[in-house]
């Protein structure tokens, strides 16, 4: 506007007045031919009024009025009117700014009637300004949002000068422009950018406010303009500047229900949901930012449950502070979800980063847990009954009164973690039922639990039977092996003291003794227990009775709670180490987490926290109402609470898991001591098995060898000075015992090596193979000795004695059992190598009392002999006999051949059942396929035992098949069992159950006894054959106690005797006798009553030995 540039300065006010008034052409006064025209009365130059108001002075040339003239009067070049007769003009409501005034004046003709003006009128103009408005001015500082670390520039723009009252001031002592907050002007950054109307200067931000604000403002009344007015502060006269110098911050929450949960000892906040739809994810800001919704979505990144299921809400943004999203559908029905925002692209208002936020992790989970229910047995004799019960994932409010129990009285009830709580019952009835139902616990998710399987357990008084047969079998084997070994020690003995020259083969092996064979068969009786899952009450426990024979019984330090889920009233404790224990009881008091304060969530509040007693592993909830909770048990255990001191709260207290965290405590039970919990408790990874089988396998098999080698040691210690020890001990050879040792270990060491397997562990699958590499290598080994050493010929041959047709007689009774159970014709093994002779008794377990591939030697009389009662044939077949005949024909060869793998086929078959034990184990359930298959190999064992007829003797046949066959009868009967559980899906009446489990016990009983009489037998004819007359009991008793007396007797108790000559005939060992008494008598004078009757019997043991080398 014109007006406002008047007000520059004075001089330039006057310059443009002076300008003004020359260029008018009367701009007061006017004069034109007979006319003069002046002003009378103006407004200002520069008004502040909106009116103005003239008074015109219109004289003639003469100087005296002009009566005729006629005034015109023109406003800012609008049409012009006439003045008015008073020569006077006002106008009122006038705009601001420039403004000029016109009059004109004329006469009128003389001769002209009318009063029309003259054609020449006398005109004179005045301008001036008007001016309402008062001086005022802007201040701005840039953004009004900034971190400068220092200074702002502020600009000072005025809206028209300003010069009244000296006008805008700012220097060191007072400056126009005032700050208000932690700040100051610096008036020597002072610059006039424009003069009059535009200044700048620096505005410092004190050093010592990270954040805050300035409010810039200008002085009142401080200069005036042209018109008069004083400065006015208007809203633009005043700046607000924000400035924070800190890094915005950002918080990343979710509809996301909390709770506070105790883990390891320290409280945490677990976020967890199971709402499929509504979840909304919220960012929240600490400042406002400069970025979109849409902008601020493509920076989150989130896992694949919901990273493309994201979509704004249409929700305020609180100026920006704050974003929604909602998530739209989750692609998993359970995942832990982690959302995270890139804020390299984010700006805050004031222009600063914004700091990268901890990922807002939280568990999503529809999944309602299931529950499984288990127990060491489905049946047991003991009426306190635990049951484990296992959440799929942790639970909350899980206590007793939800678990539906019939048949039983509920004991006790204890948490050994939030996923695995174990019930102790007290049976009532035969039949206890146990379920769990719908709904009575909830995940951390909020997800009701599934109702579990109805667990059926029965309840049994041990049959008398069972418990009878059981002991009465122990006691009986370890007297035949006890007699067993004493003779053998006996008569080891005696051969190396001396007392017979030539040891005869009943002194080394018998091919009646069957004591390796009778524990084989109680091994396999032992083992079947494991074939079916549903056996008879009367078997399972007599089964359970002869586990020795494995051997798998309880290890010393394990105690009566050593079977899972038996007798654990503080089963929880199993879970943890010592340490960790300490810490379970020390758990406990209030923790001040008053620092951390959780992130609000829709209106959803946090649950207080409070420490309370709980697992220092397994979650625990806090109890909304803040009260401590103690441990959950029912009566049964101490009523005495524990004592629990405060805890001082660590550094975590309170501070939200991670998604490993996440993962380890809630989705993955595998990385979880949980899982070692349930191997433990049901044994699933096998070392139970292992440690049982192998310590005792290595107790009481290293017992035996360690024995065996302490008594060689001793024989050699006492023997030494003996010249005829070129006959060794005896029985007592290695490795005989070992190569026993080993048999009866394979069955023992499979079922470890199955269980191992079966367990899955790590370890646990590399010791299983190992094991089973060492059996398929005894295995191997064993069928490469039968291959190469027998039925090649490579190592030993078998001899038999071939009697002419027509040479022998049988009634029919004899013909029959010839028929059936085999000719019984003498037969002997002999070494390819005679000088490797003495390996023949080392291996003897494996082959002496089967037939070989026979060569036959033919021979008369045999039969005759034995029929009169002539004694036993024990003279050994000569390689250089006479009577030598040709090879045996090709079909007895072949017979032969196939008879001496019956030990492979035995060992297979011991190997089979202990894998399926192993395998069958802990699982409770039954496999049709591995009965089937244990099943075919006996039964193929007891067919070729039928058409081959393997032993050497009758005796031993028949007792063999009558074993072989219980064991098909008791393998049959696993079977049907399965077959009849997977038809009907229970149990057998109790009458038909137990008619069976008799039956089978019956079966058992049958060969057993077969086996004890036959290993008694052959005990009583050898102690008969250490007699004299090779027909005394009594005196081959005396003889095999003579035997056992020389190995804690001293030499000089029994004289200096040497054997005699061997005698010729039968007579000599009668006149040896003689001899040896009346030599003992006449040294009776110079000896004691023992060294007499011990040179006696020492005497008669010569001359029953003599008599046996000259038969």
């Amino acid at each position: 506007m014109v007006w406002k540039s008047w007000g520059a300065a004075p001089s330039l006010l006057l310059l443009r007045i002076a300008l003004l008034l020359l260029g008018a052409a009367a701009p007061l006064c006017s004069g034109a031919g007979d006319v003069a025209l002046s002003f009378a009365a103006t407004p200002r130059r520069v008004s502040r009024s909106t009116s103005a108001a003239f008074a015109l002075r219109v004289l003639r040339a003469t100087g005296g009025p002009c009566a005729d003239c006629v005034v015109t009067c023109q406003l800012d070049g609008e049409a012009a009117s006439l003045c008015g007769g008073t020569a006077a003009a006002s106008y009122a409501g006038l705009r601001d700014g420039n403004h000029s005034f016109t009059a004109c004046a004329s006469t009128t003709s003389a001769s002209n009637s009318s009063s029309s003006p003259s054609p020449t009128p006398t005109c004179a103009t005045y301008a001036w300004d008007v001016d309402t408005v008062p001086p005022t001015a802007s201040v701005s500082a840039g953004p009004a949002f900034t971190s400068a670390s220092s200074t702002v520039s502020a600009l000072v723009s005025f809206s028209e000068p300003c010069p009244g009252r000296g006008g805008f001031v700012c220097n060191a002592t007072y400056c126009n422009l005032i700050v208000y907050g932690s700040g100051s002007v610096d008036p020597s950054t002072l610059q006039v950018l424009s003069p009059g109307l535009r200044y700048s200067v620096a505005v410092a931000i004190s050093p010592d406010a990270e954040y805050g604000r300035l409010v810039l403002v200008m002085g009142r009344g401080f200069c005036t303009d042209a018109a008069g007015h004083p400065f006015t502060r208007t809203p633009n006269s005043t700046f607000t500047l924000r400035f924070d110098r800190r890094s915005d911050s950002m918080n990343i929450t979710a509809t996301v229900a909390e709770k506070m949960v105790q883990i390891q000892g320290v409280t945490r906040l677990v976020q967890a949901s199971n709402e499929e739809e509504g979840l909304r994810i919220y960012l929240a800001f600490a400042q406002p930012v400069l970025n979109s919704s849409e902008q601020i979505l493509r920076a989150l990144t989130a896992t694949d449950a919901v990273a493309v299921h994201l979509t704004p809400t249409n929700r305020s943004t609180l100026g920006n502070r704050r974003f929604g999203y909602v998530v739209k559908k989750m692609s998993d029905a359970a995942a832990i979800v982690s959302v995270a925002c890139d804020t390299s692209s984010i700006i805050s208002r004031q222009g600063t980063p914004v700091v990268p936020a901890e990922p807002f992790t939280f568990l999503y989970d529809t999944q309602r847990p299931w529950v499984k229910l288990g127990t060491s047995t489905r049946r047991t004799s003991s009426r306190d009954i635990l049951v484990l019960i296992k959440f799929a994932k942790p639970v909350f409010n899980f206590s007793s009164s939800a678990v539906q129990v019939s048949g039983g009285n509920v004991l006790s009830f204890h948490e050994a973690s939030k996923s695995i709580y174990t019930l102790q019952i007290q049976a009532v009835g035969q039949l206890v039922s146990v379920q769990v139902a719908e709904n009575a616990a909830m995940d951390v998710a909020g997800n009701p639990n599934l109702a579990s399987d109805r667990l059926q357990v029965r309840h049994y008084s041990v049959p008398a039977s069972s418990s009878w047969i059981a002991a009465i079998t122990t006691v009986v084997f370890l007297t035949t092996a006890a007699v067993a070994a004493l003779l053998t020690v006996s008569t080891s003995s005696l051969v190396a003291a001396g007392a017979v020259s030539r040891p005869s083969s009943y002194m080394i092996s018998e091919p009646s003794r069957n004591v390796l064979r009778m524990a084989c068969h109680i091994q396999i009786f032992a083992l079947s227990r494991w074939l079916s899952a549903n056996l008879p009450i009367e078997y399972y426990e007599f089964a359970k009775g002869v586990e020795w024979s494995i051997p798998y019984m309880r290890l010393p330090w394990e105690g009566p709670a050593a079977d899972p889920y038996l007798g654990y009233s503080t089963m929880p404790a199993i879970a943890y180490s010592e340490s960790e224990l300490l810490d379970r009881s020390a758990v406990g008091g209030a923790a001040n987490i008053s620092s951390y304060r959780p992130r609000a969530q829709q209106g959803q509040p946090v649950t207080p926290a409070q420490i309370i007693p709980s697992d220092p592993v397994f979650p625990t909830e806090i109890p909304e109402d803040g009260k401590p909770t103690p441990p959950v048990q029912t009566p049964g255990g101490d009523a005495t609470p524990p004592v629990m001191p405060v805890q001082t709260p660590l550094p975590l207290d309170g501070m939200p898991l991670t998604a490993m965290e996440y993962r380890s405590f809630f989705e993955n039970p595998d990385m979880k001591p949980e899982a070692q919990i349930i191997m433990k408790l049901q044994d699933l990874d096998g070392w139970k098995y292992f440690g049982r089988n192998m310590f005792w396998l290595g107790v009481i098999g290293g017992g035996l060898i360690l024995l065996h080698l302490l008594t060689l040691l001793y024989f050699k210690l006492r023997y030494r000075d003996r010249e005829r020890r070129r006959h060794g001990y005896a029985a007592l050879l290695l490795p005989r015992l070992e190569i026993m040792v080993v048999v009866l270990a394979m069955p023992c060491v499979a079922q470890a090596a199955a269980a191992l397997i079966r367990g899955g562990t790590t370890c646990g699958l590399v010791v299983g193979i190992v094991l089973t590499a060492v059996l398929t290598s005894v295995l191997v080994a064993l069928l490469l000795f039968l291959s190469l050493g027998i039925t090649m010929g490579k190592l030993l041959q078998y001899r038999e004695v071939h009697h002419e047709e027509g040479q022998e007689e049988y009634h029919w009774y004899q013909d029959l059992a010839r028929r059936t159970l085999g000719a019984g014709k003498r037969g002997q093994w002999t070494w390819k190598d005679p000088r490797r002779a003495a390996c023949l008794p080392r291996l003897g377990p494996l082959f002496e009392d089967l037939r070989g591939p026979p060569k036959y030697t033919r021979g008369g009389g045999g039969g005759k002999r034995r029929a009169e009662g002539g004694g036993p044939e024990r003279r050994v077949i000569a390689s250089e006999d006479e009577n030598e005949g040709s090879r045996a024909p090709l079909v007895q060869q072949l017979l032969g051949v196939l008879r001496i793998y019956l030990t492979l086929l035995e060992s297979v078959k011991r190997v089979a059942v202990g894998i399926v034990a192993g395998a069958h184990a802990s699982s409770g359930r039954s496999s049709r396929a591995h009965a089937v298959a244990v099943l075919s190999v006996a039964s193929f064992q007891l067919l070729f035992m039928l058409l081959g007829k393997p032993f050497v003797k009758k005796r031993v046949q028949l007792v063999e098949t009558l074993s072989v066959a219980s064991e098909v009868a008791v393998f049959a009967a696993c079977l049907a069992l399965i077959d009849r559980t997977a038809s009907s899906g229970g149990w057998l009446p109790d009458g038909e159950a137990r008619g069976v489990g008799l039956a089978m016990l019956g079966a058992f009983v049958l060969g057993f006894a077969a086996q004890v009489c036959n290993e008694w037998n052959a005990l009583y004819r050898q102690a008969r054959l250490l007699s004299a007359d090779r027909s005394s009991f009594l005196d081959g008793a005396k003889t095999a106690g003579l035997g056992l007396l020389v190995l804690v007797l001293p030499s000089s108790a029994l004289g200096d005797h040497r054997d005699p000559p061997p005698p010729d005939g039968g007579g000599g060992a009668g006149e040896s006798v003689s001899a040896s008494t009346a030599a003992d008598g006449g040294r009776g004078g110079s000896s004691n009553n023992e060294r007499w009757w011990l040179g006696q019997l020492w005497e008669m043991a010569k001359a029953s030995f003599s008599k046996e080398s000259n038969a």
